[in-house]
């Protein structure tokens, strides 16, 4: 029922139950342009179905009778007007179709959009016998020597190198008209079509999601010369030479050319017809470029692979065809990366910033393709700082003590590779970064009523430890001994009285007070000997 009501209702208020009326029902699906050009044939004024059958037919385009019955309906080819119209020439066997359209035309009589010049002046006989004569109808001469009669300087340009079959069998009619057609160049076809009325085999080609710009705007002739060339498939050019001529030969030409375009070999990647790939390509993306990159191909298989090269975008990093930077790098250093990493940095500021980062050398950590190592490092943490840190290193080496973070190589657990508004690049305040890995220390400093340190209460844990390596136990900056009397002087009157006058000379700090949080005032451990408690050290001292 829809093809029905395409042209019909159940019901309408006209004849016939149709949707429009008149010719305006056809326009619904027929291009109105083509009916309305300066010439219109006027059984066009009585309507279509004045030819067309308006649901079925035998014959072609849905008439009523066989177009060479039609036309004579209205034209009677006998009569001396007729005759004159056509040179005198007995042409009612013809097929009028073959010169004049049947609806509109921009030239008079109706005649096809491109007309052979010599019909258009009325020189029928440049090409036929006299109309008088036995065989009014009979060509002058045969093939290609007819045609040379008036092309002759064109004879030359087509007995080239390589010439096109029809050419060289003298089959100048296969492609064109020799009268008039709605088609350039007076083809019988439009270009593709016609082309592929031989060339079957490349129809499928057309199918595909992209087509070569050249074919779609201009046709076959874009690339081929359609009659002869020096040049093998007939093409215009030679190599690349044939490609510039629509694309711009400046973006091939800077300083560090892809191998292909310096062999002027174009189709090693693209396909001069259509693909299923953007830009006609041969093959998808990273696919594409593995065809000649095998060794790269093998160096990417790796545990983490950059994520344009994982998804095939080589061309993210990479010019296709030439560029100014080596490797073919659409850009320089950190501002390549920063296409697609552009906010590592943006709320640390200019002067926070890790010096490999800011100087654009990201490939000092990195490797731009693949890696075995989280985010593509170049190898582990300590691998990567060493070359720059060396003396972590060494004096690491030489220490008793290690901090476990920097012996197991894990630098990024407390300072941010890139950059950061705390000093030493740190990824959190000190206090918490510590915290966050001592976590029985953060338990006990949530408790409420607990005496703290001074240099724990203000995230000062640098001023005792070290936060790389150490000859002292804990990583202490220096002897316990030598430490705390950093701060707190033994000579200090208040510390002699709170010591009850006794010498503390050569005694361990920590043997009485915790070196961080206590529940006993002075930070003392949370088991007192009694005497101790009482000050009553006399008992046991002198």
């Amino acid at each position: 029922m829809t093809g029905v009501q395409t042209c019909a209702l159940p019901i309408s208020d006209n004849d016939n139950l149709v949707k429009i009326k008149g010719d305006e029902l056809c326009f619904t699906c027929h291009l109105k342009d083509k009916f309305s050009r300066n010439t219109v044939h006027p059984a066009l004024k009585d309507g279509c179905n004045t030819c067309h059958d308006p649901h079925s037919s035998e014959n072609r385009y849905g008439l009523i009778l066989p177009s060479e019955k039609l036309c004579v309906k209205c034209h009677k080819s006998g009569r001396g007007r007729f005759l004159k119209a056509h040179s005198n020439y007995p042409v009612s066997d013809a097929s009028c179709v073959g010169c004049h359209t049947p609806h509109s035309s921009s030239n008079t009589k109706l005649l096809r959009e491109n007309i052979h010049p010599p019909l258009v002046q009325d020189r029928c006989s440049a090409c036929h016998n006299p109309s008088d004569s036995q065989n009014p109808l009979g060509l002058l001469a045969e093939g290609e020597a007819l045609c040379y009669r008036c092309h002759g300087d064109k004879s030359d340009d087509y007995k080239k190198g390589h010439i096109h079959p029809p050419t060289a069998n003298g089959e100048c009619t296969s492609c064109h008209s020799p009268h008039a057609t709605d088609n350039r160049y007076e083809l019988v076809l439009p270009e593709k079509e016609l082309c592929f009325d031989c060339h079957k085999d490349k129809r499928e080609k057309y199918s595909k999601r992209f087509i070569h710009g050249a074919i779609e705007k201009i046709g076959c002739s874009g690339c081929h010369d359609p009659h002869s060339s020096e040049n093998e498939y007939e093409l215009r050019f030679a190599g690349d030479r044939l490609c510039y001529e629509c694309h711009q030969e400046d973006d091939f030409i800077k300083k560090i050319r892809h191998d292909p375009v310096t062999k002027g070999d174009c189709m090693a990647c693209h396909d001069p017809h259509s693909s299923d790939n953007e830009y006609e390509l041969v093959a998808r993306g990273g696919e594409l470029c593995f065809n000649c990159h095998q060794d790269e191909k093998k160096e990417f298989d790796k545990l983490n692979v950059h994520s344009a090269v994982s998804s095939g975008n080589c061309v993210g990093c990479h010019d296709s065809h030439s560029a100014e930077e080596e490797g073919l790098l659409v850009r320089r250093g950190n501002e390549l990366c920063f296409n697609c990493h552009s906010t590592l940095t943006d709320e640390i500021g200019e002067d926070n910033i890790h010096m490999p980062y800011r100087e654009g050398r990201c490939i000092v950590c990195h490797d731009p393709h693949a890696s075995n190592n989280d985010f593509q490092l170049l190898g582990d943490d300590t691998n990567i700082c060493y070359p720059c840190h060396d003396k972590i290193r060494i004096d690491s080496d030489r220490s008793k003590y290690t901090h476990l973070p920097l012996r197991e190589g894990k630098c990024i657990s407390c300072h941010d590779p890139h950059g950061s508004k705390i000093k030493g690049y740190l990824i959190r305040p000190l206090k918490n970064l510590c915290l966050s890995c001592h976590s029985d220390l953060s338990d006990r400093l949530k408790m409420d009523g607990g005496y703290i340190h001074a240099p724990i209460r203000i995230g000062g844990c640098l001023k005792c430890h070290d936060p790389h390596y150490s000859n002292e136990k804990d990583l202490l900056i220096s002897t316990r001994r030598s430490l705390c009397t950093g701060c707190h002087d033994q000579e200090e009157e208040k510390f002699v009285q709170s010591h009850s006058n006794i010498s503390t000379s050569g005694s361990d700090c920590l043997s009485c007070h915790e070196p961080h949080i206590s529940d006993n005032s002075n930070l003392l451990h949370k088991i007192i000997h009694d005497p101790f408690g009482r000050k009553e050290c006399e008992r046991c001292h002198e």
